[in-house]
């Protein structure tokens, strides 16, 4: 589980699906990332950062996994 990606779309208030329309990608591929299923690019989640609005968070913390 990506939980301190989950808590930081959580404080942005921001859907899975807000989400995948800002950083361009279909809700499906988000969820899917969002379950280790299909593995995040670094463009992508250089995104992902940019769009929670949290450059300032190390890009390997926010993306950590854990079960």
């Amino acid at each position: 589980m990506y939980r301190n990606l989950n808590a930081e779309i959580a404080r942005q208030n921001m859907s899975r699906g807000e989400l995948a329309k800002v950083i361009k990608k279909t809700q499906a591929t988000v969820s899917g990332k969002m379950c280790n299923k299909i593995v995040w690019t670094l463009p992508e989640a250089l995104a992902v950062r940019k769009a929670l609005k949290c450059e300032n968070i190390d890009i390997g913390e926010l993306f950590q996994w854990s079960e």
